[in-house]
């Protein structure tokens, strides 16, 4: 008689499968938005530290995110232009609106750098691991993955799911103030669209990292508004 042994799984591949379950990514998902409506930014950290838990529980491959090999240079180059574009739509044309009916978005835990070159250079190092790698991965290679996954995974799927990651990343804001909330949540939706189409997630870090470097730089040369000028008349 043959008989078969399987081999009993280790701590790590219990923890992988638990992290896995749709009731898991359900209450987590739940509970980060809870923490951002009253804490803002507290349930990204919460996010943040699941998302890691999940790297350790599959051996670190991020590609789970959809962190996936691709040409970088390639995707630099349309992150720059990407940028650019959203600077103008966001930055230039809607913000100003928002803030005509809700208020100016309050930028005063930034008045640090303004002309502080160290505390500058401190501040995009923290921007590109916290905000442009982490932010990324946790609200659309996790958040907005897990949601679309959930409802079918279809293309009104990820739509869907494009638009409630927003709602997470415009409420982790909450330090701005309602035009914050609002215009950072219409740049997490514009992005969330971009990674429905390309479920590659190297391209957002880039467009998020060259888009709040330009953000930093202007706000260090207290020329936070320079963009939003160019179109007044």
């Amino acid at each position: 008689m043959i008989t078969t042994s399987t081999i009993p799984l280790t701590f790590r591949d219990k923890t992988r499968n638990f992290l896995a379950n749709k009731f898991f990514f359900i209450t987590i998902a739940s509970v980060c938005l809870a923490l951002s409506m009253i804490w803002g930014a507290v349930g990204y950290y919460l996010g943040m530290a699941v998302v890691l838990i999940i790297a350790w529980a599959n051996r670190w491959k991020f590609s789970i995110f959809r962190l996936k090999r691709t040409n970088f240079f390639r995707d630099i180059i349309y992150a720059i232009l990407i940028s650019i574009a959203l600077l103008f739509l966001v930055d230039g044309l809607i913000q100003p609106m928002v803030e005509f009916f809700f208020g100016e978005i309050n930028l005063e835990s930034f008045d640090a750098i303004k002309g502080n070159f160290p505390s500058y250079i401190i501040l995009l190092a923290v921007m590109w691991v916290t905000a442009a790698f982490g932010e990324e991965i946790f609200y659309r290679g996790y958040l907005m993955r897990g949601i679309a996954y959930s409802l079918g995974d279809k293309s009104e799927s990820w739509f869907l799911a494009a638009f409630i990651s927003a709602m997470y990343f415009g409420l982790a804001h909450l330090y701005q103030g309602t035009s914050g909330i609002i215009t950072t949540g219409l740049i997490g939706f514009l992005m969330g669209l971009i990674f429905m189409q390309r479920k590659n997630l190297w391209l957002l870090v880039f467009v998020h990292g060259i888009y709040d470097t330009i953000g930093i730089t202007l706000l260090y040369l207290d020329q936070e508004n320079w963009i939003a000028d160019l179109f007044s008349f």
